[in-house]
Parts: C-alpha cells; structure tokens; sequence
C-alpha cells in the first residue's frame, strides 16, 4: 500500500488545540491541576524544554496513566522529578499536581511505549502539529517518536528543514546525524519516494525491534491504515536508510 506523507510546512505560529483524547489505561487515576492561576504546559517527553503540546488550566482535572523520572521541577505544589503521563500522551510535572494517595501505585512509563500513544491519533488530520508537520502523517508520528528518545527534534532542527520524508536523510546527514543502511533498535527508518510502496513523498517510521534475521519491527502513521497507527515486519534490505536521531 502506498503511503502519502505530506509536505512539511513553513514556520508559522503553532495554535494547538487543548484537551485530552480518549485512551484506555490499566489503573486510571485523577488528579488536579494546581498551578496558582496559571496554567501547566503539556509536554511531548519529561523535560522542561521539550516541546509544549498545549496546556491545561488550573483546577482542571488530569487523567493519569504511569510516572517517570524528568527534569527536576519547582512548582506550586511540590519539587519533584516526577513527570506523569496522560491519557492523551503528553507529560505534566508533578510539581503542579495535586495527587491522590492512589497515584503512587502507579506503574512506570516505559521510555517508548509500544502501541498507538500519538498525541495527535483522535485530532483532525493534516492540522499543524507541535513540530511543524502535518498531524497524522508519518513524518508527526516519527517526530513524537524521535522526541521521545532522543533529543528535541522539529521541522527545522538543527539548521535544515526536513520537509516530506524524502528529505529526512539529506537533511540529518547535513547536520551530522547518522545516516546508515545499519537498522538499529529506536532509529528512523526512511524509504525513498517509489521504494517498496512508498509515495512520491516518501515515507517514515520508527524501528521498535530488529530481529536476528535482518528484519525489523516497524511502528508507523498512514501506511497499513489511513491516516492511522499501524506496525509491520519487513526486512531492513527494503528500507532506504536508517537515521540514528538519539545516538
């Protein structure tokens, strides 16, 4: 199935819209947004200068789904490490969160969770997303993964402007990021326009697993299901290049 990433947009300014979307989880728990008036900043990873997904007022309610270590935070309610996840994929500190006694049974978060935990899966397709691409396509969801394990990473890092998945190796090589036909676990994997079933745009996705073989477990938008989460195995060989965003 071909698979259409749309061309990644100029800089403009960033109006993200606000709320969660629904996601199942195994021990939901409600929390209270406590910043003095102001709001909290939602984050794309656990980290003060990750990037803002949109923010949620003081009082409202946040439902929580694991915690895990971040940046160290002094907020109104506490000084804290611990940053907790949303159902909707985006981190709030703890700092600026009322707890209730069952949030210390939380689970941890996994660093990558496996499934679809794309901030963007229940918003309108093809709307700016928080690192300048086009919500659920695949160049959005491999930005949400790279910004997970590696370091911050937009439309415009490091100097270059990534655009469709077509550009994404030449732009990471003209930063000094490895670019190889090596698959590694958490890396970008990249398809060049017509390779295998890609469109004329390219195509993106992250590499979740490699098998002794030489295949490779792949986690993507809008190939298997339109506009969608999908995860295939194929063999590393049918994929362009390999872009190592979090070595």
């Amino acid at each position: 199935m071909s698979a259409l990433c749309r061309l990644a947009v100029l800089p403009v300014t960033i109006a993200v819209v606000l709320g969660g979307a629904s996601a199942a989880t195994a021990a939901p728990v409600k929390a209270t947004v406590d910043t003095a008036g102001h709001k909290v900043s939602m984050r794309d990873r656990q980290a003060t200068r990750a990037t803002r997904m949109g923010r949620r007022a003081d009082g409202r309610r946040a439902t929580l789904r694991c915690v895990r270590r971040g940046s160290m935070v002094d907020g109104n309610v506490r000084r804290t490490d611990r940053w907790y996840k949303l159902r909707n994929g985006a981190w709030v500190p703890g700092a600026q969160l009322r707890l209730p006694k069952a949030a210390a049974k939380l689970p941890i978060c996994r660093k990558v969770p496996f499934g679809d935990d794309y901030f963007y899966r229940s918003r309108p397709v093809g709307r700016i997303d928080a690192w300048r691409f086009y919500s659920r396509y695949c160049t959005s969801f491999a930005a949400w993964r790279a910004n997970q394990i590696g370091p911050k990473f937009s439309n415009f890092s490091h100097g270059q402007h990534y655009s469709n998945a077509e550009n994404w190796d030449n732009a990471a090589r003209a930063a000094g990021i490895p670019v190889n036909r090596r698959p590694r676990r958490g890396a970008i994997a990249q398809w060049d326009p017509g390779v295998n079933g890609a469109s004329y745009a390219g195509h993106v996705g992250f590499v979740r697993r490699v098998f002794r073989n030489g295949d490779v477990l792949i986690e993507e938008y809008n190939w298997t299901t339109a506009r969608g989460y999908g995860r295939r195995r194929v063999s590393a060989r049918q994929i362009s290049h390999f872009i190592h965003f979090g070595r």
